[in-house]
């Protein structure tokens, strides 16, 4: 009889752990689920957040190109259009540039132009090759400090691709917060 008294008091304190156990479940069921779904929201956000980083550290850092470029136009030329591309990850470029010059030989100057513009950039910015697709005569005549000048229209055509790869801004620096100490 001790025996089955014993077998009965575990039998009803197994019972009472199992009642209490589902009731604790169901308290708890409804946060598991909800925690499952925030887990799935934020690996979302991680893997988007992920994914916008390495296309920002791979990206075409144009600046240094610009730069060059505008350093050496010089006042005697306008261009009228620039139209750069990256066309990889290899940093490998493609583009045109048109524009007008104004000099007493105004094709010689053209071809000057693309002369210095291709040495600089092979020099500090990427190998490239500069090919002049146009240059004409136009009829007209700019005045340039008080100075009849002949005109001639022009279009490059460039390709190259970056020596070393162009370094990336650094991000500006957060504010520091202030603490109550300070």
């Amino acid at each position: 009889v001790v025996y089955y008294m014993q077998q009965l008091q575990s039998l009803s304190s197994v019972k009472s752990d199992k009642t209490r156990l589902e009731a604790e479940w169901k308290q708890l069921e409804p946060q598991s689920q909800a925690a499952a779904l925030e887990q799935a929201r934020l690996e979302n956000i991680l893997t988007s957040s992920e994914a916008l980083t390495t296309y920002a550290s791979e990206r075409f850092y144009m600046a240094p190109v610009l730069e060059s470029f505008t350093a050496l136009v010089p006042p005697t030329i306008q261009v009228r259009g620039l139209a750069l591309t990256a066309l990889d990850r290899e940093n490998r470029l493609e583009g045109s540039i048109q524009g007008v010059t104004a000099s007493s030989d105004p094709r010689r100057h053209a071809d000057e132009f693309r002369e210095q513009l291709n040495t600089s950039l092979t020099k500090h910015v990427f190998d490239s090759n500069l090919v002049i697709t146009s240059l004409e005569d136009e009829n007209r005549e700019i005045e340039f400090n008080r100075e009849q000048l002949r005109a001639a229209r022009f279009d490059f055509e460039i390709r190259g691709t970056l020596v070393e790869p162009t370094p990336t801004p650094a991000p500006s620096p957060t504010p520091r917060r202030r603490t109550k100490d300070e």
